[in-house]
């Protein structure tokens, strides 16, 4: 009979998308890294991306979060990637020593950050 009653524990992380960096050279040659967070998608990001991502042996300093439109398929705008987790610290469901899981947002919510 217990074994019908214990209800099954529920992992926040398991269903939620991996932040994965794309990465840019602007015009004055340096490269940064960029990632997505899509209206919608519960997602995890590193907490310290420039420690974890080089291109062509050079850590990458500069890290940019896009803000996707799922609804109108668009780029609402991007910002900075350390801004936007502060911003994002009323949604985030877990975190751990490396990543935060942030919940999937509303289009309403991805538009006022």
């Amino acid at each position: 009979m217990g074994l019908f009653n214990k209800k099954k524990k529920i992992d926040v992380w398991e269903d939620a998308y991996k932040a994965t960096p794309h990465f840019y050279k602007q015009s004055d040659g340096n490269v940064f890294g960029a990632m997505s967070l899509t209206e919608g998608v519960k997602t995890m990001f590193l907490k310290q991306p420039q420690i974890h991502f080089e291109v062509e042996g050079q850590r990458i300093s500069q890290w940019r979060i896009a803000l996707i439109d799922a609804t109108n398929d668009s780029m609402i705008g991007d910002m900075d990637y350390f801004m936007a987790l502060k911003k994002l610290q009323p949604y985030i469901l877990a975190e751990d020593s490396n990543f935060i899981l942030v919940r999937g947002l509303t289009l309403d919510e991805l538009k006022s950050l």
